[in-house]
């Protein structure tokens, strides 16, 4: 008897013990086939990434992905993988080195000189609006106080 409860306490440790690694590498395999997911390009669906394409060989190819990362690759490795089967452009990003580096540094360009020609067109709008209220004529002081009777009494 005393043998009996040995054993089932050394099962249950074993089971309790191991349970919450199992899930945690599980969770740490999702997220790392998720993230590979939403960062390539489906080479069967255009302008898609492979976590968006509905078509069948993106789905073999995401549980490709999810092999290879349960096999304990690295996101490099995979990367490498993918880009030899089907070239560059299924990674989605631009390369760090040679005409590369204008997908990196474009839209960064863009928005700079947006941000200079809107400063250039509100300073521009801020001198005429200037300018126009330097012309606009003094009133009359007889007729300014006509127009405040008359406002008097219509607010009143």
């Amino acid at each position: 008897m005393h043998r009996s409860l040995l054993i089932l306490i050394s099962v249950v440790y074993i089971f309790a013990a191991s349970g919450p690694v199992s899930a945690q590498s599980t969770a740490e395999v999702d997220a790392r086939t998720t993230a590979l997911y939403d960062s390539v390009m489906s080479p069967y669906c255009p302008a898609v990434t492979l976590s968006a394409c509905t078509s069948p060989n993106a789905k073999a190819l995401r549980d490709e992905i999810r092999d290879w990362v349960e096999e304990g690759k690295s996101d490099a490795q995979i990367e490498s993988l993918l880009v030899e089967q089907f070239g560059r452009n299924v990674l989605g990003v631009p390369s760090a080195s040679g005409f590369g580096l204008v997908g990196w540094f474009a839209p960064a360009a863009v928005v700079v000189l947006g941000m200079l020609l809107l400063i250039v067109l509100l300073r521009r709008m801020q001198r005429e609006t200037e300018a126009a209220a330097e012309e606009v004529p003094e009133v009359d002081p007889e007729m300014q106080k006509r127009i405040d009777a008359e406002l008097e009494k219509r607010l009143v």
